[in-house]
């Protein structure tokens, strides 16, 4: 599971790569707008509003934040050689969908579910431990 997960994001950016939204410069601003126009036509004065119009006006840093997204789909591909970035896989998730929550309007928890297989197992027994002590004190 955890080489399929590294596929899923791989797969993402040669998937842009090869249909083209990598190489469009104005990929970002355009997506942007297109994912969250109906925010700001119902709530132009909302703070959501403002960090929306903040993005728009600024372009550069939308775009660049865009293709940051797309390199670090692309950085997964380590995955499929070593288990020693596991940790800062397990973050890149909760930071890319973290981003495409904002930025393209996603579900960010059904997709953090994939963060569950870069856990090592030392992790998944430490919680097993903490989670029986916890089941221990509450029946004391």
């Amino acid at each position: 599971m955890r080489y399929f997960a590294c596929w899923v994001y791989f797969s993402s950016l040669l998937w842009k790569m090869i249909n083209g939204s990598f190489w469009q410069p104005d990929f970002g601003i355009e997506s942007l707008k297109e994912n969250v126009a109906y925010i700001l036509y119902e709530d132009p004065a909302g703070k959501l509003a403002f960090l929306y119009r903040f993005f728009l006006e600024h372009p550069l840093l939308t775009n660049t934040g865009a293709k940051l997204i797309f390199l670090l789909e692309g950085f997964f591909i380590v995955g499929f050689f070593t288990k020693k970035w596991d940790k800062v896989l397990f973050v890149l998730i909760f930071l890319i969908h973290g981003l495409l929550c904002f930025f393209a309007d996603v579900v960010f928890i059904e997709l953090c579910v994939l963060a569950f297989l870069f856990i090592p197992a030392a992790g998944w027994a430490r919680l097993q431990t903490w989670v029986s002590s916890l089941k221990r004190g509450s029946s004391a």
